[in-house]
């Protein structure tokens, strides 16, 4: 989504760019390519010959110049004519500031089920919160950080202090875990274990349709408050992201970090 983002971007700027899919067909990450699935964008992509692929290699090693690398450091440089390639994530929310409208208009949920759809009307009732616990892969990965007790206690506590009568809504890649925690903190909870393999991104769906939003440091909980549409919106964000980069922090000036 960042680099979907990035993508309107540099077309707002003037540049004529494609995505290019080859990583996906490289690295089978998390569902793989979905946007068209979920978000019913439909683009022209650059091909995904042998070729392209040495192409790529080739300007990467010989003509630097041309290829910009994304190493979760912001790049204001990145508009500047000339550049072949842009390779990374571009998860920095500043390289698409001037296109918000719209990349909200292209970020708009499909297949929502009524399953799903009564919740979203449930959290527009409530004073919901959402509250991502991100664990699984995030266990097994040394350069990233698994945000600890103290940064949801904290986070929750904030909510509290500043919102009446607040109904957490739990999401998470460890949901036994994520209900024991939530449980000894004597809060209102529920949660949000019905989205399962190809239908998890309707978690971020209803990470958007909550009032308010506690994230973890990723990308997925990122969108899910971004996308949030009340105008009084709390987002409790932690302050660091990624052990080997510290440096990388893509929480708004606006939301709330610990």
């Amino acid at each position: 989504m960042f680099q979907y983002a990035f993508l309107l971007a540099l077309r707002k700027k003037g540049i004529r760019a494609k995505m290019d899919l080859m990583p996906f067909e490289w690295e089978n990450v998390h569902n793989g390519f979905e946007l068209e699935k979920v978000l019913g964008i439909h683009e022209d992509y650059v091909s995904e010959s042998v070729l392209h692929k040495y192409y790529f290699l080739f300007l990467k090693k010989y003509c630097p110049k041309k290829v910009i690398q994304d190493y979760l450091a912001y790049y204001p440089q990145v508009f500047n004519r000339g550049i072949v390639f842009y390779d990374g994530f571009w998860q920095w929310h500043p390289y698409f500031k001037d296109c918000e409208k719209e990349v909200r208009q292209a970020f708009t949920f499909k297949g929502i089920d009524e399953r799903n759809s009564n919740v979203a009307e449930e959290m527009h009732r409530e004073t919901s919160v959402s509250i991502h616990f991100r664990r699984g892969d995030y266990l097994n990965i040394p350069r990233l950080m698994v945000c600890d007790d103290a940064y949801y206690k904290n986070a929750i506590n904030y909510i509290i202090e500043h919102v009446d009568n607040p109904v957490f809504y739990v999401f998470s890649n460890d949901v036994e875990w994520s209900r024991e925690f939530m449980k000894n903190l004597h809060v209102r909870f529920e949660v949000m274990d019905f989205n399962q393999g190809k239908d998890s991104y309707k978690d971020m769906f209803l990470m958007s349709q909550c009032k308010h939003n506690i994230i973890a440091n990723s990308s997925f909980s990122w969108w899910g408050a971004w996308l949030n549409k009340n105008p009084d919106q709390i987002v409790v964000s932690p302050k660091e992201w990624n052990r080997r980069v510290p440096e990388f922090h893509p929480q708004l000036d606006s939301w709330k970090t610990f």
